[in-house]
């Protein structure tokens, strides 16, 4: 129960910081917080200091001393420190949001993502380029972000997970229609497609990573 309390009360400092040190300043009393939530754990016993005594001292109180010293200070005006008051506060005037203008979106190629226990990215870049058609063609094979096909470096760490970028030919656009079609020739090829990726350009610019090594 002590810990649980404890918990509450030290989210509800992280959360509100100025706000609390600021009541309980005005409240009289200033509190001494562990610094990490390390020592937040281990720590049993806590520190404030009375402000509001002529003879201020150091006084060491339990969690639930703490606690109870939090609460019943909570809405008290200060004695020592200049009150705040937000009462005549004036009320934000935030300006209205407008949509901007919506970019021209061009799909560029896909990206199959596929799983393949291979280790050679020159045996999967034959598999993929089965896919190929007139209009899309395979351009890149990446492993853990970095490019392995074309002209990888045979040190590179592959995993069983490859991503294959699809692009159109010279004079082709790619389409929804050209996706499906590569995932059905690799399904015929036996290919164990786990995902896909869309990649767009906006306004001409490309939205999309580049593999390391590009």
């Amino acid at each position: 129960m002590k810990k649980l309390l404890y918990l509450a009360l030290f989210t509800a400092y992280s959360l509100t910081s100025c706000t609390l040190q600021k009541r309980m300043y005005s409240s009289g009393f200033h509190l001494e917080w562990p610094t990490s939530w390390g020592n937040a754990k281990s720590a049993k016993n806590h520190k404030y200091v009375n402000l509001n005594a002529q003879n201020a001292t150091n006084k060491t109180s339990s969690t639930d001393e703490f606690a109870k010293a939090v609460i019943a200070n909570l809405g008290n005006k200060p004695t020592l420190l200049k009150p705040v008051s937000y009462a005549n506060s004036a009320a934000l005037n935030l300006p209205k949001y407008k949509r901007k203008t919506a970019a021209e979106k061009t799909l560029a190629g896909v990206d199959l993502f596929v799983h393949w226990t291979g280790e050679n990215p020159n045996e999967i870049a034959e598999k993929a380029k089965k896919l190929e058609t007139e209009s899309v063609e395979l351009t890149m094979i990446t492993n853990r972000g970095i490019k392995v096909w074309p002209e990888g470096f045979r040190e590179t760490f592959c995993t069983d997970h490859w991503r294959c970028r699809f692009k159109p030919t010279e004079g082709h656009e790619i389409t929804k229609a050209d996706i499906i079609a590569l995932l059905t020739k690799a399904l015929d090829e036996n290919i164990d497609t786990i995902k896909t990726e869309n990649l767009y350009s906006f306004n001409g610019k490309p939205a999309y990573s580049l593999g390391q090594g590009q």
